[in-house]
């Protein structure tokens, strides 16, 4: 979702959902939301559903999910629904795709006779299923959701079901957005990362190692993804925006030149930032960078190698309970980062030590008044 544009007003939920079974469930969910927590909700059946009268209900459907939906609530009953002969898909489930490919929170609930018939249908697709559902491309749908995405699902009977389970996830939406705002003015989090969601909100928060050359990377990602329509527009020479006519062969050149110098211009400012940003970071090539990072070497005396034995201890103990009864194939760098992150505070803050007076070392360092 947009951060800044979402400040100023109410969070708005979108419920997708077939709307002739469901009609009652989503009158009640409308009320919750409305009435309850003072949201405003999207309803298709509704009189106050934005349209673009220039649009299909496809078209109007799935503009709403992208460019007003903060929340998609999705419900799934026993109908597919209308399927888009040119997509192969009901809305309900263009929708939910829409929802996920924005990145907003989803939340998604699913008849208790679909989860209990799921297993029925994997194990034998060709039965008859008429009984239960309109179209057993709905099985497909629920599977895409619980296997493929691995998106976590509510199971309902009734809509009271589903009203208690949203009024616990939203307080809980609502407590890590308060924690992020918390990030936002104790980290200093620019307008211009806000504006952004995902990994690169994610990685300006959390600040992983080298986070700020991995940051620019996503921002620079996310930007290249954002052209994407841009290049369809070119491929196919569609364009509402000033376009620039080359009537000969000198103008050509002359446009390419303009560009090239442009492209230039933009090299020579991101060249201080990977090479002396790199540098300040992490040391110049061929030298430790022990100096720039404010660091002191701490070594043992020559000769005496006793005075290794802590760091030759913990480095044995973490390849014989960390390294050597692993699976490391397909393991990336940074995932092999989290795992010896997990084990250190593991071993500093969990780990009961008899030695210690069976306590943990943190707990140790504490009764020595090492610690706070």
């Amino acid at each position: 979702m947009g951060m800044t544009n979402n400040i100023t007003r109410k969070p708005t939920v979108f419920v997708s959902s077939t709307c002739y079974d469901l009609n009652s469930v989503r009158k009640e969910i409308k009320d919750f939301f409305e009435q309850q927590l003072g949201y405003e909700t999207i309803l298709s059946e509704y009189m106050e559903f934005p349209i673009s009268p220039e649009r299909d209900t496809f078209e109007n459907c799935v503009d709403n999910v992208d460019t007003k939906a903060d929340i998609f609530i999705l419900i799934v009953g026993t109908r597919y629904g209308h399927v888009m002969e040119d997509k192969k898909k009901s809305i309900t489930n263009i929708e939910y795709l829409h929802a996920k490919a924005k990145g907003i929170p989803i939340y998604i609930f699913i008849h208790k006779s679909i989860i209990e018939t799921l297993p029925k249908w994997e194990n034998e697709p060709n039965t008859d299923f008429s009984g239960i559902v309109d179209n057993t491309s709905l099985f497909e749908f629920v599977q895409q959701i619980r296997s493929e995405d691995n998106k976590w699902t509510f199971e309902f009977e009734c809509v009271e079901n589903i009203v208690e389970s949203l009024r616990v996830q939203i307080a809980n939406l609502l407590s890590d957005s308060l924690v992020l705002r918390m990030h936002k003015y104790e980290n200093g989090i620019s307008k211009k990362v806000m504006s952004y969601f995902g990994e690169v909100f994610e990685m300006a928060v959390e600040k992983p190692r080298l986070w700020e050359f991995r940051l620019f990377a996503a921002v620079l990602k996310e930007n290249m993804k954002r052209t994407e329509d841009l290049q369809l527009d070119l491929k196919y020479g569609i364009s509402f925006e000033k376009v620039y006519i080359v009537k000969d062969l000198k103008e050509s050149v002359e446009w390419i030149l303009a560009k090239v110098f442009e492209l230039k211009n933009y090299i020579s400012m991101i060249e201080p930032l990977i090479n002396d940003a790199l540098t300040m970071a992490l040391g110049v090539p061929g030298e430790s960078g022990m100096e720039q990072a404010g660091l002191e070497r701490s070594m043992a005396k020559k000769g005496c190698s006793p005075d290794n034995s802590a760091c030759e201890g913990l480095f044995g103990r973490l390849k014989n309970e960390m390294f050597y009864n692993r699976d490391w194939t397909g393991v990336s760098i940074q995932e092999s980062i989290d795992i010896l992150n997990e084990y250190l505070i593991w071993y500093n803050e969990k780990r009961i030590k008899i030695s210690l007076g069976n306590m943990i070392p943190r707990e140790y360092r504490q009764s020595l008044g090492l610690a706070a």
